[in-house]
């Protein structure tokens, strides 16, 4: 296929505007000491996920407890939504101390692309995943309230 003429202008453009970026992008570092502090605070950030998540789901299991099959299906959904929470939270505080780790402009941007391409591939077969269980249950729990109706009748 031939480029317009535009197109080979445009082209050129970027090129050059991408090449200028990555010349500027390599000269400019990140000082060790904000590295650090950045890699500090994920980790922080990173635990303290961790123990809400784990807070959360205790609730969601004294919920299913006193609230019986319908709570139990509310929390097999809450805890899938936990656990997806977590699992982002995670992901995302993973990819602050990689950046913290780059050395250059250009570096920080791949990183931040690979966290994109990989949070947006993990949600997606979360919600996938997500709209199956929640058939399966609202099926199960429909086979619970006509065997409840079959009871009283």
């Amino acid at each position: 296929m031939t480029k317009t003429k535009t197109q080979q202008t445009a082209a050129s453009y970027f090129d050059g505007f991408t090449r200028a970026f990555d010349d500027v992008g390599a000269k400019m570092h990140v000082p060790e000491a904000a590295r650090d502090f950045f890699r500090t605070q994920a980790a922080t950030a990173s635990q303290r996920a961790e123990d809400l998540h784990r807070q959360a789901k205790s609730l969601a299991d004294q919920t299913k407890s006193v609230f019986g099959p319908f709570a139990g299906s509310y929390e097999t959904v809450t805890r899938s939504m936990l656990d997806a929470t977590l699992a982002n939270t995670q992901h995302y505080f993973a990819t602050v101390e990689k950046l913290a780790d780059a050395n250059s402009v250009g570096e920080a941007l791949s990183i931040q692309a690979d966290y994109v391409r990989e949070a947006t591939a993990a949600n997606m077969e979360r919600i996938r995943t997500g709209a199956d269980q929640a058939k399966t249950l609202m099926a199960e729990n429909a086979k619970v309230v006509q065997e409840q109706v079959k009871k009283a009748a």
